[in-house]
């Protein structure tokens, strides 16, 4: 058995697909690439499809993460090419890893891995007013452990590194400050989800984790 994770972008109208929709329309291109799937039992068997985490819509993303099961292993860039060929406008595979699964060890989830995100936000209003923001009481709770939060400013653009606890409280802390909602505020980009490391627990590439991981099953199954 092997795992495929994958790391795929949603912009270019797809950032307004629900996650609903986005499971439909992973679920379709997997039967209709005719890859080697392990499905669910049951009787409505479906991939076994699954994801790091959920993006509220609107945001666009560089970098979700998702995996498969499949039976029988495939080249990397034949499961890119199978997949992207049936997937929707506004959505396609970047990148992939295929990962031999180890029996011996209990297989992890994705999203059990998250740390978080890189999000770059291009605000709508003036610079001063994005500096005053983050200079606020209401940032200052978020600015006390860095490790879990940081930003760089760059006019009214800002690269904020956010835990995936500190997300949502981050967003709606913009909305309250403003007293907006926030599509009226700033656009969001996601560049790149994190997993947190299986020694330190900071936060890495989702790839690197998994090449971790593919050395402990590889060892674990020649042994």
């Amino acid at each position: 058995m092997y795992r495929v994770v994958f790391s795929f972008s949603k912009k270019n109208g797809g950032e307004y697909l629900s996650h609903l929709s986005l499971v439909e329309l992973f679920n379709r291109a997997i039967l209709q690439s005719s890859l080697p799937a392990i499905y669910t039992a049951g009787f409505n068997p479906i991939p076994r499809l699954e994801f790091a985490t959920t993006l509220s819509i609107g945001i666009r993303s560089d970098d979700e993460i998702a995996s498969i099961l499949l039976f029988e292993n495939v080249s990397e860039s034949d499961f890119l090419t199978a997949m992207n060929k049936n997937l929707a406008c506004g959505i396609k595979i970047e990148r992939c890893k295929i990962v031999p699964v180890a029996n011996k060890r209990r297989r992890e989830s994705l999203a059990s891995a998250l740390w978080g995100g890189l999000f770059d936000y291009d605000f709508k209003i003036s610079h001063s007013s994005v500096r005053d923001f983050f200079e606020s009481a209401q940032v200052s709770q978020f600015r006390a452990n860095k490790n879990d939060f940081d930003f760089s400013l760059n006019e009214s653009r800002a690269k904020i590194l956010l835990s995936f606890p500190n997300d949502r409280p981050f967003r709606n802390c913009i909305c309250a400050h403003f007293d907006r909602p926030l599509w009226e505020i700033a656009e969001i980009t996601k560049r790149q989800t994190f997993a947190k490391s299986i020694s330190t627990k900071s936060a890495i590439n989702y790839f690197d984790l998994y090449d971790e991981i593919a050395k402990i099953n590889i060892s674990l199954i020649n042994s």
